[in-house]
């Protein structure tokens, strides 16, 4: 015969709920504690870790309160120049000497220490050398002259007084231990730590310190661990020892506790048996919000309120087993502690990674499960099957809840969801981990095995039998493969990575899928990845890279897969080929929406248009686009004619559309030079575009459009403005006096400065005899202030002032290098833009009579 439960039921009738509908319940339901305290640094500074600021803490005196030396050296006035020094006495930190520096003087500084009154700069101790005068006195040669304010910190230059130095709700680390001692805050306003309650249910339950066991008896694991979980989360924990099942004594055990804590955790007795008294006790005192959870393990985990007094406290009823017990805290309990000690809501969930299974896992066809896992990272390798790089799960063994070995070194939980069969190794899945530390996490050895050089001979193969085998080592890795094999054909091998790095623009991942059985189970070479490759190579102008591989018609693995490139691999584009069709195989599209935040049906509309011009069957291909996070993903033909064929239709659309969700800038070409796949009467000619932007609100970019389809005869070509959103110009350039790209002017770029600094120009150009363009002259001019000039002084003083201010055009052709300076200093000295950057040198060049004399 069965026995019912405590309530008589032989079923729950509690409805089973998710864990993230649980969790999401468990926040919503707990307040933040008003309760804040005041702890001491100097008694204890280690008491402060992990607490919550209650309150702003704010410098109440400048830091440095004094202008104070970065070097040790001399303390100098600048204006004195190179030249012997006479000593006048050292200052040094924490000194209170009083020495004065006069001209012709100087006194030694150490770092750190106050300069002295009259002196303006300092000089290194590695910029002097000893000396004597006349008088035998003292000495020192200073061998170059001092910019004032040079080396020195001046007051307030850390901090500034009314700085708030942190903020509520920060949590105190170390740094900040070290912070709050600089700005004299001694004692702190921080939030009270809830205290968290722990009792043990159940008659077989006894102390750990029982040497010899009886009968069913078993020592109480859980109360320890949870008890140390309870620190852990931030929580200040209360042994509440263990009660037997018995109702009376169990009702008057847990009223007491809620007198005294603001969180009580039980484990044990909230099961379906006669003796699980837990949950019925809940449903009479306070409210049941949840009694059953859908996870494995952790099924009767119940949550509920209780209002004692009119102050609402939280009770978490765990299931028994040591297992369940510290995952089902891990989940719901920590959350609630770290929200009754001020943490915003995002903080409160935990803590998550990506990762890759290392083996298949069984699945449950009841129950998605937590398995307990070691994370190891892995590093990036062509010589192993797993080439991405990145998370690997391991499991613990078995997963019985009774078994805490289990637990012992995991350092996450992965979630493994419900269903029949296994999952396979190298599907990507959710790690929550189980420290905000990292936990238990293992690092791969510092070796990486990078792909064959880029230089692999221009030719591409095919597999021959006896490489078939030997080319599973080299998994994804197309460069290693085109290098290995000596069976080519005439076309040459893909890109990996191409563009260069340009001023204004960022580096883009991307991802390439390739979906085949066939090419999966190498019974054929792939070819649809490797066109996306090329096409990549020949359409983007700016820095790129690429993650390839290349799975079967499974849609579990190609979601697994897309979801990889984006969340691991860091892809902002993913282009998939292959299995867009009809057929009962062809399942890309299928597999592609499970893992997209929102669809772009566009891009399919269009691509499909554009096959239809080729071939009329183009109305059976299924391929579509969308977002995940902040990738664009998108469905490309199998065919490695027809990608080539349909790129152009959406290369404008697919990168401007990652510039506005990454908002980041990029530079392309949007058409193909033909391909040993692609006629060239199919494609048009290619054209290049601008990489820097030009005049707000749009940019220009040029197109070249073929007028004539015919492969034997000469293609005119048609000049074109296309116009691209503001949004897409990088901050630090945008202006209404922007560069602009001009057409066919071997990278020539037009910058705007003023009339003066263009006819002074045209001086010198005149002096050296023609012999130097523009552009060589302001090239030389940059390489001499970025070499000999401080530069505090050339972007710190202000020139031209009274001087009527006419803007010119002038057309350079300026070196990365050069630009890149030009980019550097408007950042460091908060310029509008490149444009304003170089006007500031040249009108420095124009004063410094030094710099024609090097030119």
């Amino acid at each position: 015969m069965v026995a019912p439960n405590a309530n008589g039921q032989r079923k729950s009738t509690y409805p089973m709920i998710t864990v993230d509908e649980a969790i999401a319940k468990v926040i919503e339901e707990t307040d933040t504690l008003a309760i804040t305290e005041l702890v001491s640094l100097e008694e204890n500074p280690t008491q402060l870790l992990g607490r919550r600021i209650a309150k702003d803490v704010v410098a109440a005196e400048p830091v440095p309160a004094f202008p104070a030396s970065i070097m040790d050296g001399y303390a100098v006035i600048a204006s004195d120049g190179a030249g012997v020094r006479r000593i006048v006495g050292n200052v040094t930190a924490g000194s209170a000497d009083q020495v004065r520096v006069e001209p012709g003087t100087a006194a030694y500084i150490t770092t750190g220490a106050p300069l002295p009154p009259g002196a303006d700069a300092v000089v290194p101790i590695e910029d002097t050398e000893a000396a004597t005068s006349e008088g035998n006195a003292e000495c020192a040669l200073i061998k170059t002259g001092g910019t004032e304010g040079k080396w020195i910190r001046e007051v307030g230059s850390d901090i500034a007084a009314g700085t708030v130095v942190l903020e509520e709700g920060a949590v105190i680390g170390s740094p900040d231990v070290g912070l709050l001692a600089m700005v004299g805050a001694t004692s702190v306003d921080v939030r009270a730590q809830p205290v968290v309650g722990v009792l043990s249910t159940g008659d077989e339950v006894v102390s750990p310190s029982v040497q010899t066991l009886t009968g069913s008896m078993v020592r109480d694991s859980n109360r320890a661990m949870l008890l140390a979980a309870v620190h852990e989360s931030g929580g200040r924990p209360k042994d509440l020892g263990m009660v037997t099942d018995d109702a009376g004594d169990l009702e008057t055990r847990v009223r007491q506790a809620l007198s005294e804590v603001d969180v009580l955790v039980t484990s044990g007795g909230v099961s379906m048996g006669s003796l699980d008294l837990v949950k019925p006790l809940l449903e009479r005192i306070g409210t049941v919000h949840f009694g059953r959870l859908l996870m494995k393990p952790g099924k009767p985990t119940t949550f509920a309120t209780v209002v004692i007094d009119g102050v609402k406290k939280y009770v978490f009823a765990l299931p028994g087993n040591p297992v369940s017990s510290a995952v089902t805290f891990k989940l719901l309990v920590e959350p609630c502690v770290r929200r009754l000690s001020g943490c915003r809501e995002p903080e409160c969930h935990p803590a998550r990674v990506r990762a890759r299974l290392a083996h298949d896992m069984k699945l449950d066809p009841a129950r998605p499960e937590y398995h307990r896992v070691v994370l190891e990272w892995a590093n990036a390798d062509p010589t192993k099957k797993d080439t991405l790089g990145g998370f690997l799960a391991h499991s613990t063994g078995m997963q019985r809840s009774s078994r805490l070995l289990s637990m012992r070194g995991a350092s996450a939980l992965v979630y493994v969801p419900q269903g029949n069969g296994v999952l396979k190794q190298g599907s990507v899945v959710n790690a929550l981990m189980l420290s905000r530390q990292g936990g238990a996490v293992i690092l791969s050895p510092p070796t990486v095995i990078p792909h064959a050089s880029g230089s692999v001979p221009a030719t591409r193969f095919t597999l021959s039998p006896e490489k078939k085998a030997a080319s599973a080592a080299h998994s994804g890795c197309l460069c290693c493969l085109a290098k290995d094999d000596k069976s080519k054909e005439n076309l040459p091998p893909p890109p990996t990575s191409g563009g260069q790095k340009m001023i204004g623009t960022s580096a883009l991942r991307c991802g390439v899928l390739t979906v085949s059985d066939r090419a999966s189970s190498k019974e054929y070479k792939d070819k649809g990845g490797p066109e996306v490759l090329r096409v990549l190579g020949s359409a983007i102008k700016s820095e790129w890279s690429s993650v390839y591989k290349v799975v079967p018609d499974e849609a579990d693995q190609i979601a697994s897969a897309i979801a990889d490139m984006v969340d691991n691999q860091g892809c902002a584009l993913v282009i998939t080929t292959g299995g867009t069709g009809p057929t009962e195989r062809d399942v890309t599209p299928e597999a592609t929406v499970s893992v997209l935040d929102k669809q772009l049906p566009g891009f399919g509309e269009a691509m499909r248009t554009a096959s239809l011009q080729y071939v009329s069957t183009a109305i059976l291909s299924r391929q579509l686009a969308g977002i995940r996070k902040d990738s664009v993903v998108i469905n490309f033909p199998g065919s490695p004619r027809s990608i080539g064929q349909t790129w152009p239709s959406v290369c404008d659309a697919l990168m401007y559309c990652i510039q506005l969700i990454r908002g980041v800038s990029l530079a392309w070409n949007d058409n193909i030079p033909a391909s040993a796949s692609t006629p060239a009467a199919a494609v048009p000619s290619a054209r290049e575009d601008s990489a820097v932007p030009t005049v707000s609100p749009t940019v220009a970019r040029t197109t070249s459009v073929a007028t004539s389809a015919q492969p034997d005869t000469p293609t005119a070509t048609v000049t074109a403005v296309q116009a691209v959103p503001a949004s897409a110009v990088p901050p630090q350039l945008a202006s209404p006096e922007q560069a602009q790209q001009t057409p066919g002017t071997d990278d020539r770029q037009t910058y705007v400065i003023d009339a003066v600094n263009l006819a002074w120009l045209d001086k010198v150009a005149s002096t050296l005899g023609g012999t130097m363009s523009h552009s060589d002259i302001v090239q030389g001019i940059i390489g001499y202030t970025q070499t000999n000039a401080d530069e505090a002084f050339v972007f710190g003083n202000v020139r031209g002032c009274g001087r009527k201010k006419v803007k010119k055009n002038i057309n350079l052709a300026l070196s990365a290098p050069c630009q890149e300076y030009l980019l550097e200093m408007a950042n460091a000295h908060k310029l509008p833009d490149i444009q304003k950057t170089l006007r500031v040198v040249l009108d420095y060049a124009m004063e410094d009579a030094s710099v024609g004399m090097h030119l």
